[in-house]
């Protein structure tokens, strides 16, 4: 059993632990989502929302009702335990009597730092966002 006689070295090993714990959790903030020229059922404008995921969190922008150009950009969703490697999904949703239709889905590994864009197609139009890694 290993004793610290010095507190100096005592004052290292725990700074080397918080160290480790901080590099381990991260936050990630996805902000700024937003569509744009989504196409709904039977030439009707679509009631998009979006279920996103990162390392066992899921987290939904509600439902925007009648708009090919939802706009969720007031709001930022946060994972807690999710960090740069992990997988980031995004789906879009046109929610409707019975059955929901899957509009599109992006699906890619969490880069580094900040203001990382992305934008991917969802049929004609688009859904765009930004994410942080804090």
């Amino acid at each position: 059993m290993a004793v610290f006689y010095d507190l100096r070295l005592m004052t290292l090993a725990v700074l080397m632990l918080v160290s480790q714990l901080d590099s381990a959790s991260a936050t990630v903030e996805l902000r700024n989502l937003r569509g744009s020229k989504l196409s709904g059922d039977f030439g009707n404008k679509p009631d998009p929302y979006v279920l996103m995921y990162c390392n066992g969190q899921e987290k939904i922008a509600r439902k925007k009702e009648a708009t090919s150009n939802p706009d969720w950009t007031g709001q930022v969703f946060t994972f807690s335990s999710c960090k740069s490697g992990h997988k980031l999904r995004v789906e879009v949703w046109d929610e409707d009597p019975g059955k929901d239709d899957h509009m599109g889905t992006y699906q890619g590994n969490v880069g580094k730092g900040s203001s990382n864009p992305v934008k991917f197609s969802v049929g004609k139009g688009t859904v765009q966002f930004t994410y942080n890694v804090k």
